[in-house]
């Protein structure tokens, strides 16, 4: 049985994956920790209690699993790779030079990040960098990302993602608008304008139950893994 413990547990998709583990047969949810006064703290989580503090469970899991917040994983860097447990990270918003130390981590532990742990999206993004590959140089590219209106980043780290996989394969600048609004879980458009014709593709979350079956993927994969940096396409390609 694989001992997980969710950073962000009282948050949304830290519940949303707490509930689905439970569904699971081989892995359970042992500590839920969340940063201090947030309500969530000292209220029933499963069989245990959410505690405000990493360092006090941290050797008691197996795999950690993050959906937090930038400041708090920035905090806890030192006390993760101190702890030696896998780690598994979905919080976006890091600014390049963050984002780069982060990376770091991969020197100490399996570290596997991604922005987005839904197999379409990560299938989206792959898609709009090899379309952007094979189209002519005047076609123009347009990002259009929507997620709900209490999301603090953007463009999300889906869509900075996107820009990478494009601008690699294409070499040009790629423009992202982004729509906060409502609850919209989250929706990514790669639109590709040409001469007489539109090209568009979408990826929608219909709930974040879309994302919870790659964090699981994930899990599975990210405790069987030497320490490293590893993203979602590591993933994919063991399934």
């Amino acid at each position: 049985m694989i001992g997980i413990i969710i950073i962000g547990a009282g948050g949304r998709m830290g519940n949303v994956v707490a509930q689905e583990i439970k569904e699971t047969n081989d892995m359970a949810v042992i500590y839920g920790v969340e940063k201090e006064g947030h309500p969530a703290v000292g209220s029933p989580f499963g069989k245990n209690l959410i505690v405000d503090k990493l360092e006090k469970v941290i050797r008691e899991g197996d795999v950690v699993v993050d959906f937090s917040e930038r400041e708090a994983v920035l905090s806890n860097r030192e006390m993760l790779i101190q702890g030696g447990k896998p780690y598994l990270c979905g919080v976006t918003g890091f600014r390049e030079e963050e984002f780069k130390d982060l990376k770091e981590m991969g020197r100490h532990i399996p570290f596997l990040y991604s922005p987005n742990f839904s197999f379409g999206a990560n299938l989206l993004i792959r898609s709009g960098g090899e379309i952007a590959r094979f189209l002519p140089e005047d076609y123009e590219i347009k990002i259009i990302e929507t997620h709900h209106r209490m999301k603090k980043d953007a463009p999300s780290g889906t869509a900075k993602r996107l820009v990478t996989e494009i601008e690699e394969k294409r070499g040009k600048k790629v423009e992202v608008f982004s729509l906060r609004a409502g609850e919209i879980v989250g929706e990514h458009r790669v639109i590709f304008f040409g001469p007489g014709e539109v090209l568009e593709i979408t990826h929608s979350a219909l709930s974040r139950k879309a994302f919870v079956r790659g964090v699981l993927a994930g899990i599975r994969f990210i405790i069987n893994q030497p320490r490293g940096f590893y993203t979602f396409d590591d993933v994919i390609k063991k399934i």
